[in-house]
């Protein structure tokens, strides 16, 4: 439904009030969707509020002082075209009905105005807007509408179609190829090509994918594969190339328009196993036991093992026709792309790598190209891999080494972070992923190395001075840390 706002200008504020109350009841009885009505008591109040919010029905009083509700309507009627104006006065005069028609009113009420007139006015004055909407949304002005609200419905929103179409039944058409992704000369061509049995909306979604909604009076597939067919010879005439057409199944409802838009972009993903021209959806047979759950564990494997020539063997035994042939499913592929994708992120992430968005599985022309793109995107991750790998090892000897070198005074993460040009938390998890423990834990594991030496090379040398060699400035505290490493105290440890 499309939210409304209203707005009352009349200079007796009693009158406003009363407008508004009425407004509102008609408003609950009809379900006008009347989000909000506005007041103004003159029409310079009025047209300062024009500045600032949209309005879409105006009830303007005549006789107002400095200026008329007439003057106001030309004024409104000049700068902004789709406000519906509705005249209101006490004058039963045919002049005055006469010069509100001229100025392009959509009616004229006399007062006291009655509940069942305002309704009517309201009536008339929502169809007016509906029908200019939709005849905006087909002569191609008010796409933008559409267009975000479809794509709403692609994030989850919900909400009824924001204007009427001709027709009752719907497809989704989802072009590829010609000049750029389907030409953006198909565009034009689509407009051109529209006629009475089907009418064409041509959108882009937020990846600034083309798509085309159809729009026709019945469910036959032939009407819809004859104007797509003319629409591709008219392409090819006009030098944009020949787009090729997945097409979903028919619906009626376009509040389901997730469901076949998802069902247009996998039908075009059959482009990966056989070319195509056009092809329509149907409903899918069952696919035979799914081969993802015995391959899932062995690319798991190979990913968290950082085993490359494990998964170069894997990208060419699974990512091709032969595998495929006995399960040519769009469903299948997507499982082991959408997974694939999902361990090389997981890896970027580990050393801290961004990549690029993976391309969605159905902008594939074939196997081999989605396999080319998985394989450089591997390289790319080996190459980063190996990098980090020798820029890690270089940070962890320097920092080893300065723990080495100091760990027999107080010593903080944040000295050695400074020194190796690393954020504080950067290097944290740096150091934790590489040598699985913790900067403190590690320093901790130096001292007491270190303590149970200089007790082993001297039986007779005290805690204390042990203490204070490995930096402790507390015997106690020394001795309880020393326990906790070695699950004995150091006296007894020295002793025993």
């Amino acid at each position: 439904m499309q939210m409304l706002t209203v707005m009352v200008v009349d200079d007796d504020p009693l009158l406003c009030i009363a407008m508004r109350r009425k407004i509102e009841m008609i408003d609950r009885e009809n379900q006008l969707g009347i989000q909000e009505t506005l007041i103004a008591h003159s029409a310079q109040e009025a047209w300062g509020i024009l500045q600032e919010k949209s309005v879409d029905i105006l009830i303007s009083d005549i006789r107002m002082p400095y200026q008329t509700g007439l003057e106001l309507a030309d004024k409104v009627n000049e700068a902004f075209p789709e406000i519906q104006v509705v005249i209101l006065s006490g004058h039963d005069d045919y002049e005055y009905m006469r010069s509100a028609l001229r100025s392009g009113v959509v009616d004229y009420l006399l007062k006291p105005v009655k509940l069942v007139q305002i309704q009517e006015v309201l009536l008339k004055c929502q169809e007016n807007l509906r029908r200019r909407k939709a005849q905006s949304l087909r002569n191609g002005n008010d796409r933008e509408v559409l267009e975000n609200w479809l794509n709403g419905l692609l994030a989850g929103k919900t909400g009824k179609p924001p204007v009427e179409f001709p027709h009752p039944v719907f497809w989704v058409a989802w072009p590829f190829g010609g000049e750029g992704e389907a030409g953006f000369r198909t565009e034009e061509v689509f407009a051109e090509e529209s006629s009475e049995d089907v009418a064409a909306f041509f959108f882009r979604n937020v990846t600034q994918d083309a798509i085309v909604l159809l729009n026709t009076e019945s469910s036959r597939e032939d009407i819809v594969k004859a104007y797509i067919e003319t629409c591709q010879e008219s392409c090819v005439k006009q030098g944009a190339g020949r787009p090729c057409f997945a097409v979903s199944r028919p619906f009626t409802r376009l509040e389901e328009y997730p469901v076949f838009y998802k069902e247009a972009r996998y039908t075009m993903a059959y482009r990966m196993l056989e070319p195509f021209d056009l092809r329509f959806s149907s409903a899918q047979a069952a696919t035979e036991q799914s081969r993802f759950p015995r391959f899932q564990a062995r690319i798991h494997s190979a990913f968290q093992s950082r085993n490359f020539a494990e998964l170069y063997q894997l990208l060419q035994k699974i990512f091709c026709r032969d595998f495929f042939q006995e399960q040519p499913f769009p469903k299948e592929i997507r499982r082991f792309y959408v997974y694939w994708e999902s361990q090389v992120q997981e890896m970027a992430s580990a050393y801290h790598l961004e990549l690029e968005a993976f391309p969605h599985f159905s902008r594939f022309a074939s196997l081999n190209e989605m396999q080319e793109y998985l394989q450089k995107v591997l390289k790319q991750m080996e190459a980063a891999v190996q990098t980090a790998t020798n820029k890690y090892a270089h940070i962890l000897s320097i920092a080893k080494q300065y723990v080495q070198n100091n760990y027999n005074r107080d010593i903080s993460m944040d000295e050695v972070a400074e020194m190796v040009s690393m954020s504080y938390s950067y290097f944290s998890r740096v150091f934790k992923e590489q040598l699985h423990q913790s900067f403190s834990e590690y320093v901790l594991s130096v001292r007491m190395r270190e303590a149970k030496r200089l007790m082993e090379e001297d039986p007779a040398i005290k805690i204390k001075e042990v203490a204070e060699l490995v930096g402790y400035e507390s015997v106690y505290t020394f001795s309880r840390a020393y326990k906790q490493y070695y699950h004995v105290s150091p006296k007894q440890d020295r002793d025993g």
